[in-house]
């Protein structure tokens, strides 16, 4: 089957896998994010991340460095693969 339909444009499975191929397969924001931290600050994220301080306020703190992440993204990463039983590796291989 060819690479682009009649009208010109790419194949949706063309598109998708650039896609894929430019943010990884399967990371979300917060792992992205949190592989592009140095050591210190990996470890002061995962306290907070594990603390009780609200997901809103992360966000700032966040946002005052330059890395744009929502509240949803924050509280889902926080539910599921902080203190979740979602098999994330990048937080269940962090954690301690």
């Amino acid at each position: 089957m060819s690479e682009t339909l009649t009208n010109g444009a790419p194949k949706l499975s063309q598109v998708l896998k650039k896609l894929q191929s430019e943010t990884g397969y399967s990371r979300c924001s917060v792992c992205n994010a949190y592989s592009r931290m140095d050591s210190e600050d990996k470890e002061s994220f995962l306290q907070v991340m594990d603390s009780e301080i609200p997901a809103k306020k992360i966000v700032s703190a966040l946002m005052e460095v330059g890395v744009n992440l929502s509240r949803y993204q924050i509280g889902d990463a926080r539910r599921e693969c902080i203190k979740g039983i979602k098999q994330c590796p990048t937080f269940k291989g962090e954690k301690k």
